[in-house]
């Protein structure tokens, strides 16, 4: 059978789905596709060679689809369930909610929670009121569904002695550093804000944490990266945002620690073996942790969350205050000491 795979948008996503599409690249399929952006294809070619990559935009294009018995698509997007169908590719499986579902001939509904808010967490889930579970799982059982098996669970990359090299390079201290992604789209209520990482960071310093501190950020967070990286006392070198994905998962295998928001930061120091201290501010941790081994979450409880909403209606963000810049400070200087 020719199969493709249609990846989905987002790093961390990719990555959670990282075991399953290793699981589909060790099968005698007589043709596998990976149909996606082509950063994130470029990132997972190393440890997939045998796989074909098909870079995309954010809407497929059907024709390029072509030539395939069956299509996985693990985007959770209508556009490429259509493009599958026009594409004439007979066995579609994918998950089955909103219009998508006409366009499926295989599918697993989204399980839906049930009954009161589990303990410590404020709300319900938004309608349809989802299951919070890691997307590595509905992964999992999609591919079930080709009966595809997935023995492995947790993400892993393979990093290239080249791109360690060049972070050395880079680097003017050697020796043991901290890594720590402070970007974040602008006004969003998941990025922790550019003046509490550097009340964060500041605190470390002031309590005596003397290893070396890198910034990380992506293209379009610059200025407020590089007004962290001024703010915190005696100054931070900024890993230079347009490099490449490749080269941002070396940078967080060669750091002692990662510190971030839950992104896709969070999930590449995973997937190389870097132990993390994660911030979870309007995010529920059960829809992005497939094991805590080498985590250390840091949250909040608010009445109003975890609700994982872009934007927050209200003046300030609860979730994202609550976590104080001496609870930053401590669990990092724990967690790096270890």
């Amino acid at each position: 059978m020719r199969l493709l795979v249609s990846l989905p948008r987002w790093l961390g996503d990719t990555l959670m789905a990282e075991p399953t599409l290793a699981a589909l690249h060790g099968e005698a399929w007589e043709r596998l596709t990976l149909a996606g952006s082509p950063a994130l294809l470029e990132l997972l070619a190393p440890a997939l060679p045998r796989a074909e990559r098909l870079p995309s935009g954010r809407r497929p294009v059907a024709r390029s689809w072509r030539g395939h018995d069956a299509a996985l698509l693990l985007d959770g997007s209508t556009a490429s369930a259509l493009a599958a169908l026009w594409a004439g590719i007979g066995r579609r499986v994918g998950l089955r909610f909103g219009p998508r579902s006409v366009f499926l001939t295989e599918g697993l509904h989204p399980p839906l929670e049930r009954g009161r808010v589990p303990l410590g967490l404020g709300v319900h889930g938004r309608f349809p009121r989802r299951l919070p579970r890691p997307f590595g799982q509905t992964c999992v059982e999609l591919a079930g569904l080709l009966g595809v098996p997935v023995v492995r669970r947790i993400p892993r990359l393979v990093v290239s002695e080249e791109a360690r090299g060049r972070v050395r390079e880079c680097r003017a201290e050697k020796g043991p550093f901290l890594l720590v992604q402070v970007g974040g789209r602008a006004g969003s209520a998941k990025a922790h804000g550019a003046e509490r990482w550097a009340a964060a960071l500041g605190e470390l310093r002031a309590r005596g944490f003397a290893a070396p501190i890198y910034l990380a950020a992506g293209p379009g967070e610059e200025r407020a990266a590089r007004w962290v990286a001024d703010e915190v006392a005696g100054s931070v070198p900024l890993v230079d945002p347009v490099v490449g994905l490749a080269e941002l998962a070396a940078w967080c295998a060669e750091a002692r620690l990662v510190l971030s928001t839950d992104g896709g930061v969070r999930h590449l120091a995973q997937a190389v073996g870097t132990p993390r201290v994660t911030l979870f501010g309007p995010t529920d941790p059960r829809h992005t942790t497939e094991s805590g081994a080498g985590e250390l979450g840091l949250r909040t409880p608010v009445p109003c969350g975890p609700c994982h909403r872009e934007r927050c209606p209200l003046p300030l963000l609860l979730c994202q205050e609550g976590i104080e810049p001496g609870m930053v400070a401590g669990a990092v200087m724990g967690a790096f000491s270890r």
